[in-house]
């Protein structure tokens, strides 16, 4: 098989998977945010606790993210596409970040 080829797809996918997660992201920050829009006053005070309970799953989302870095360092090493591999490497590091981040207080 054709070298640019595979890094060509190794790039694809990893955009791809970084595209994917970054959609899952806003639509389960948005869930939290309509969430905490709906509870009461006493359940704000604690809905840190209930936003790890109900929506922890959202840390599951790292997997992939940490194979997408992973695909934009490999195709960087390869020298293929360096500006395509580094904007890579920066859509899934930020990507990270925003999972990490409450970014639903910037919804409500």
């Amino acid at each position: 098989m054709d070298k640019k080829l595979v890094d060509n797809g190794l790039l694809s996918l990893s955009y791809l998977l970084s595209t994917g997660c970054l959609v899952g992201i806003l639509v389960i920050n948005h869930k939290i945010a309509t969430l905490y829009l709906e509870v009461s006053g006493k359940t704000r005070g604690l809905f840190g606790l209930l936003e790890l309970v109900q929506f922890g799953y959202q840390y599951d989302l790292l997997l992939p993210l940490a194979i997408a870095l992973g695909l934009g360092i490999i195709c960087y090493r390869r020298k293929c596409a360096k500006n395509l591999s580094v904007t890579a490497i920066l859509f899934a590091s930020g990507t990270m970040i925003l999972l990490v981040s409450d970014i639903w207080q910037l919804l409500v």
